[in-house]
């Protein structure tokens, strides 16, 4: 399956990130950034899943995986505002997510594919616009923003919680999340929206409680973003402390050791914000080194899991090698390890994210 070159590869060339024998180099960055451009598809919506030996196009879709491609992409052109195709990518897919959306109350909420799946969909949704506009100094999507932002708040239970949908009172630990880091970096957009503030220290009160009582790794990457930037915004040690304790969690319980063939992107990119909070402060210096240590070792592996350009074989467990001729047409997406040849739009997403944020933290 052949994907149309929508982005000229650049020459590669070190950022200046190395850590240890990981480095990432800006054709890392921009190969990921790359292939998600050659995957968009004419609705905006990208190429969801591909197993690659034996080939076999997935049937399936998830929502609020197409919409966390735009939240990558959307990360992409934040940190690099003057990729004019990337840019064009991103307002293509935040303007297919615009047009699969629905009026809720007073704002809107993306519903496509999965009826029971809104909140996690349109907080991305909000993140990528955010990023978009936040990026490119417009206003462009101002419209996109308010009505997801203000379906979202709909959204919002006594609790501090927010519904998966409208009509029912399930929470996802996704979704909540989603949520979580999308107001929170509504505030940094838009600082003094009260109704805003006001939701997020609701739904922050309510999480620190019920996560600190019950973590989960389905949360994990969503909260710890949120509440390094929450940190940032706030100083507020309870955060601080709510990622120390969903750290030594993660390590001593969840994923005591790490799993060199599994792609772990997304807990690098839970893990890098956290790095960065706590290397701010001498007296969480063991903390921070426990993580730094944990990412390096992540995106070692990560680095492995990356099609590059021109590669023709993929390397499995136990040795064995297979050759692959298409494989050029997926160079820059990442594959789900090394036990496992397929490629799915949210693993380049993380994978994309957390080198984003290793660019940005460490």
């Amino acid at each position: 399956m052949h994907l149309p070159l929508k982005f000229k590869q650049i020459s590669c060339f070190l950022i200046g990130i190395l850590i240890q024998q990981y480095q990432v180099s800006a054709l890392d960055v921009d190969a990921a950034a790359a292939y998600l451009g050659r995957a968009q598809k004419e609705d905006g919506f990208f190429l969801y899943e591909m197993q690659l030996v034996p080939t076999r196009l997935s049937k399936r879709d998830n929502i609020v995986r197409q919409a966390g491609a735009a939240f990558g992409l959307g990360q992409y052109v934040k940190v690099f505002p003057e990729r004019k195709q990337a840019i064009s990518v991103l307002k293509k897919a935040i303007q297919g997510l615009a047009k699969n959306s629905m009026p809720f109350e007073s704002g809107r909420l993306v519903h496509k594919f999965q009826k029971n799946r809104p909140a996690g969909a349109s907080a991305l949704a909000l993140l990528a616009a955010l990023y978009h506009d936040m990026g490119t100094k417009s206003k462009t999507f101002t419209s996109e923003i308010q009505g997801w932002r203000d379906g979202l708040l709909a959204l919002q239970k006594e609790n501090g919680g927010i519904k998966r949908d409208p009509n029912t009172d399930e929470e996802s630990p996704y979704y909540n999340g989603e949520t979580w880091l999308a107001l929170t970096e509504y505030l940094n957009y838009d600082p003094n929206n009260r109704a805003v503030k006001a939701a997020v220290e609701k739904l922050e009160k309510y999480l620190l409680k019920k996560h600190t009582d019950s973590p989960t790794v389905q949360i994990f990457h969503w909260a710890m973003q949120a509440a390094a930037k929450r940190y940032q915004q706030t100083k507020n040690p309870n955060l601080r402390d709510f990622m120390i304790h969903q750290i030594k969690w993660l390590f001593e319980k969840r994923y005591p050791k790490h799993r060199p063939h599994m792609n772990g992107c997304f807990v690098a990119e839970g893990l890098v914000p956290v790095y960065k909070t706590l290397d701010e402060d001498p007296l969480f210096a063991v903390h921070a080194e426990k993580v730094r240590q944990r990412v390096v070792d992540v995106m070692n592996d990560v680095a492995d899991l990356q099609i590059k350009e021109g590669q023709q074989q993929l390397a499995f467990d136990a040795g064995v090698t297979l050759n692959v001729p298409y494989l050029p047409d997926y160079a820059g997406a990442f594959i789900a390890g090394k036990h496992r040849p397929t490629i799915r739009v949210d693993f380049t997403q993380h994978c994309l994210s957390a080198m984003l944020h290793y660019f940005d933290h460490l």
